[in-house]
């Protein structure tokens, strides 16, 4: 006998509440310890992994193991990707746009400030991993957290409750990326592309993997810096010409992938 309407949507807010006490007492608990943890790879893939098996454990003890095949499917996989970088390309040409037209800043300095904001963001754990393993310890552990916030709480949500979901997602991953309401980290492009547009192209693709891979290559600013950190200068200009290309590519695809049954 299938749940109610009322039993399945208490069933899906349970489940974030739970994940809400996950999140935010163990960061509470490991709030002390937060500094010597952050400048330890280990340690922090570790906590990543913990949290990531936690929330898969809490989500198989409420749904069982076709929850984990639904929102692990491949169908929709480039759908998803494309529609997610092609959003963020937009809005990249957008801000250097901006830049250009209205502060009269050429791009070669666009680019400069680029790359000076790539190697020196400041990332604690940077310092604890070779620089020719760095790229690929930053896609390990931002591929560890985009499969809990996209799959684990955006795509849950809307995978039960339908057009309804898609707010709780964007409620939920707004008070659960960087943890907000703890740490204070209000970012506005985190909100506007991860915790809104995310679970929109989600609503449209049904595939959370391709949004995991976009996040890692083609947003995050951490992953970049480890390229040009790692790398140098040779690093800088790998990460983004794929993001270029790729972003360019995407963008001029979004029309034929809109149009186009998933």
């Amino acid at each position: 006998m299938g749940l109610t309407s009322d039993s399945q949507s208490l069933r899906v807010l349970c489940y974030y509440c739970l994940i809400f006490v996950v999140v935010y007492g163990l960061l509470f608990i490991l709030r002390p310890l937060r500094d010597s943890i952050s400048r330890d790879y280990p340690s922090v893939l570790a906590l990543n992994l913990f949290l990531l098996a936690l929330t898969l454990s809490l989500l198989l003890a409420i749904e069982g193991r076709s929850a984990i095949r639904l929102l692990t499917r491949r169908r929709g996989l480039l759908r998803s990707f494309i529609l997610s970088s092609g959003v963020i390309m937009a809005l990249n040409l957008i801000a250097i746009g901006y830049w250009m037209l209205v502060r009269g800043t050429s791009l070669n300095s666009i680019l400069r400030r680029m790359e000076e904001l790539a190697d020196g963001y400041k990332v604690p754990w940077f310092g604890s991993v070779p620089p020719h393993l760095l790229p690929l310890a930053a896609i390990v552990i931002w591929s560890v957290s985009g499969f809990f916030y996209f799959t684990l709480v955006q795509a849950y949500g809307i995978e039960k409750l339908g057009r309804k979901g898609v707010l709780l997602a964007v409620i939920a991953s707004s008070l659960l990326y960087n943890a907000p309401l703890l740490t204070g980290e209000w970012k506005p492009d985190d909100l506007l592309i991860l915790c809104l547009l995310f679970p929109l192209v989600y609503w449209i693709s049904g595939n959370s993997l391709g949004l995991v891979i976009s996040y890692v290559t083609m947003f995050e600013l951490p992953v970049a810096a480890a390229y040009t950190q790692g790398w140098g200068h040779a690093g800088f200009l790998l990460i983004l010409g794929f993001r270029t290309v790729v972003g360019l590519l995407s963008l001029a695809s979004i029309p034929y992938v809109v149009r186009k049954q998933p």
